[in-house]
């Protein structure tokens, strides 16, 4: 909205510079030619005094020998010689003591008297030139020339009129380029206007348009009744679109989602993309039941058809958070962020959801808060545990290692569960140091173990996305290593399948690199993602570990012992070991040894233990195998 205001300031700006320049070109125009009218008349004027003076000096000189003759006579050689000249209008000789002896004169108007002759005044359209006539070697007379400026003012004139007309040329011209130039400032404004509140990739209105937009919907709704909704639709793993089939197709892909979202809505409905991938849509309605629920189920389910990209199908879901007016927010800010708030409630419950704002959500925010708050300060306060979950060996029952499971004893709200926790140290980058924490304090606690008499055992860690994003993972590995003496195969790194598939060529680089470095690598949760075959035989990995929702239903579920069997059947082609996360029950226990599982863990084998219960299973499980075997 501000840029769109600035564009605007700008264009006027422009205009009005335009118009104040040309207005100041006039007038400078007008004033130069005015002052060069001046000049001129007083070059002119300079010229034809320069003239006069020679004349009289001249007239003088001859009139020396005709002051004895009569005046009448005297006045006709006056005469005659004046006359041809234009310029001068009269003239009068005087004796010394100021009597008229002759006079001549263009006009029949008295001539001058020696007062006024002997001292002339400074006239605009007339000069006058006075000389001494000599005789026998003194003063015999007075000549006096008066000229006149006439023509000399009808040159200026002319020159006046022409400069006019060039000025008037010059500013029809003038007028012609600033009409054009307001045209062609005209069409840069709208093209600006339309760049500065449309999204390039759809062509609907952007984050700019919709401030502006929403603010004058809830203006509306305030003055004359009805409700308004927000909408904020966050695409569902839209980065594996870009990074499998490129940001081309990606933004392809949001112009469809675009123009599936607008043939959805009703007229007057507005829908904008505020950001990569996160659209807003804005209902008015003048009815006081909101329809944001029942728009957002019509685009849920838009969603379960496939999008067409470059001749492929590509399926996509969305998290749409609704926040409505009155009632969710007093203004745009609230109403933004409650709708926000909601969004991440729809996407927590899972993919392709919504969830209308509630007040109650705020408690949940205030907690996060709280929880990311006293999160900063947990590895200073040692709130931080690890607990440590044996992992059995299904061909002799022994004890392989452990996965060390993150807890947190807070001081005032107890035992924080991971699943509130875990979450909010990944989106706040808290994750990366208390992951490093995590590595070197598993690496160590192994080896204390081993110079225990525990040998051979590994320590099995989870790394989150960001660890896996992060350029100082593959040091902290090697620190930790170093620092605690641990072996690198007793170290094993555990990566979701649906993490590894988020940035597919990245991670492969990352497990090349840890397993180049010694350390035994794992899919964890494996067969809840979305990982193609073809990338999982060209991976450097070597477990995968079954996740729990395939092993809690067998024996009995027809259906998931088919995959489990499966999932042991391929890993083993291709020289992987596997693990079934979740066993707990005999059953389950005799039906993976029978499908040839490698290894289990889960209750049935032991609860999650603290390090300082670890020796004492260790030694009751060995003493248990060495009785079962006598």
């Amino acid at each position: 909205m501000h840029k769109a205001k600035d564009v605007n300031n700008a264009s006027t700006l422009s205009k009005k510079l335009i118009e104040v320049d040309l207005k100041i070109s006039t007038v400078a125009l007008l004033l130069a030619s005015l002052f060069l009218c001046i000049y001129q008349y007083f070059v002119l004027r300079s010229d034809l005094d320069e003239q006069v003076q020679a004349q009289a000096v001249s007239v003088a000189s001859q009139m020396s020998t005709h002051l004895a003759a009569s005046n009448a006579e005297l006045g006709k050689s006056l005469s005659n010689r004046l006359q041809p000249f234009d310029f001068i209008e009269s003239a009068e000789i005087f004796t010394p003591q100021g009597k008229l002896l002759a006079s001549y004169g263009k006009t029949k108007a008295l001539p001058a008297g020696f007062k006024d002759a002997s001292n002339p005044r400074w006239h605009f359209n007339a000069l006058a030139a006075v000389q001494r006539i000599n005789g026998g070697g003194a003063q015999a007379g007075l000549l006096v020339l008066h000229a006149t400026l006439d023509q000399l003012l009808i040159r200026l004139a002319v020159y006046m009129c022409v400069a006019v007309l060039a000025i008037a040329a010059a500013l029809m011209v003038a007028r012609l380029i600033v009409v054009g130039l307001k045209e062609e400032l005209l069409q840069m404004e709208t093209h600006l206007q339309f760049l500065a509140h449309t999204d390039a990739v759809t062509g609907l209105p952007n984050r700019h348009a919709f401030s502006s937009r929403l603010d004058s919907v809830i203006s509306v709704v305030s003055e004359h009744g009805g409700s308004a909704d927000l909408l904020l639709l966050d695409l569902d793993n839209f980065k594996i679109v870009n990074d499998t089939l490129g940001h081309q197709s990606g933004d392809t892909l949001l112009g469809l989602v675009a123009e599936r979202l607008s043939s959805i809505l009703r007229e007057g409905d507005i829908v904008c993309r505020i950001g990569g991938d996160e659209f807003a849509i804005i209902l008015e309605t003048r009815a006081s039941k909101s329809a944001g629920e029942r728009i957002a189920e019509k685009i849920v389910g838009s969603f379960k058809e496939p999008f067409i990209v470059d001749q492929q199908e590509i399926y996509i879901t969305g998290s749409i958070g609704i926040s409505s007016f009155p009632g969710g927010g007093i203004d745009q800010s609230t109403l933004t962020r409650n709708a926000d708030t909601a969004m991440y409630k729809a996407k927590s419950k899972g993919k392709n959801s919504f969830e209308q704002f509630h007040p109650e959500m705020d408690v949940s925010v205030k907690k996060r808060a709280a929880i990311e708050l006293s999160l900063r300060k947990a590895l200073e306060r040692n709130e931080l545990a690890l607990y440590y979950q044996p992992k059995v060996s299904l061909k002799d029952q022994k004890v392989m290692g452990f996965e060390a499971l993150l807890r947190w004893n807070h001081p005032e709200m107890g035992l924080v569960s991971p699943v509130d926790f875990i979450p909010i140290a990944e989106e706040s980058g808290l994750i990366v140091p208390i992951g490093s924490w995590v590595i070197e304090t598993a690496c160590r606690q192994i080896r204390a173990w081993s110079d225990a008499g525990f040998n051979e055992l590994k320590v099995a860690v989870n790394l989150s996305a960001r660890q896996t994003k992060s350029i100082a993972l593959i040091d902290d590995v090697l620190n930790a290593l170093r620092k605690s003496g641990l072996h690198p195969w007793q170290l094993e790194l555990e990566i979701t399948e649906s993490m590894l598939m988020d940035n597919i060529h990245d991670n492969m680089d990352l497990l090349e690199n840890l397993q180049a470095a010694g350390i035994f690598l794992s899919i964890d949760d494996f067969g809840t993602g979305y990982s193609s075959m073809a990338y999982l035989k060209r991976l450097p990995i070597d477990q995968l570990k079954i996740d729990r929702a395939f092993i809690k239903d067998i024996p009995g579920d027809g259906d998931d012992e088919a995959i489990v069997s499966a999932i042991v059947d391929m890993a083993h082609r291709l020289g992987i070991a596997v693990v079934a996360e979740g066993a707990e029950t005999c059953e389950q226990i005799a039906f993976l040894e029978a499908a040839g599982c490698d290894a289990v863990q889960g209750f049935y084998v032991s609860h999650p233990l603290t390090a300082d219960d670890v020796p004492q299973f260790l030694e009751r499980h060995n003493k248990a195998l060495i009785a079962a075997a006598s």
